[in-house]
C-alpha cells in the first residue's frame, strides 16, 4: 500500500541561524496563504509547502527500506 511521502526537501545551510531558519520556514509555509504568495509559488508548480517533522522523516525512510 502506498502513503503519501514528500517529494521535495529544502535544506537550510549550516550557516544560518535558528532565527533565520525559523523566519525561512514561516515564509515558505506561508506561501499558499496568500494571492501574492500563490503568485510567486506558480513558476515552480508547487501548491505549497508542509512542515515534515523529523521522526515521521525516519518513519519514512524505515517504511522505503532506506
Amino acid at each position: 500500500v502506498s502513503k503519501a511521502v514528500p517529494i521535495k526537501h529544502v535544506i537550510a545551510s549550516p550557516s544560518l541561524s535558528a532565527e533565520q531558519v525559523a523566519s525561512v520556514r514561516e515564509y515558505l509555509l506561508g506561501l499558499d496563504n496568500s494571492e501574492e504568495g500563490r503568485k510567486k509559488l506558480e513558476p515552480s508548480k508547487l501548491r505549497g509547502f508542509a512542515a515534515y517533522d523529523e521522526e515521521a522523516m525516519m518513519a519514512l525512510g524505515k517504511w522505503l527500506g532506506l
